[in-house]
């Protein structure tokens, strides 16, 4: 069964429905799920967390499935943690594609996460967003 509603700031009434429909018919809302791309290209799955989320069990059957769905599409899937403030972001691969891009857990500065994700585009961060950020 879906985990209870715990924040009411998602659609409260279609989460409850949804539960009635029973145990063998499980989903998952994505809350902070990113569809990085450039040129309407796919590039990569980010999962968001603050850095007071709680650890989240990668065995858990809705991480899996999302994991699986990256991995489907040939896609590296990542969970971020970042600092309220920005200052810091850690980047962990979820799946083989992930650990392609980024073999190991990695903490990066808030620059350092920007050129992670110009990396995935294969893009160099233009100097004005460096300027912007720092």
């Amino acid at each position: 069964m879906s985990k209870e509603e715990q924040t009411g700031w998602r659609d409260r009434a279609l989460s409850e429905r949804h539960r009635l429909y029973g145990a063998q018919c499980p989903a998952v809302d994505i809350d902070c799920l990113w569809v990085e791309y450039d040129r309407a290209y796919p590039v990569a799955l980010i999962e968001h967390k603050r850095q007071t989320a709680a650890v989240v069990d990668l065995l858990n059957p809705s991480y899996r499935a999302i994991c699986s769905l990256a991995t489907e599409a040939n896609k590296p899937f990542f969970e971020v943690r970042y600092a309220r403030d920005f200052s810091w972001w850690v980047v962990t691969p979820l799946n083989h594609a992930a650990h392609g891009v980024l073999p190991e857990r990695t903490s990066f500065t808030e620059v350092g996460y920007v050129k992670f994700l110009y990396r995935l585009r294969d893009r160099e961060v233009p100097r004005e967003v460096l300027d912007a950020i720092s």
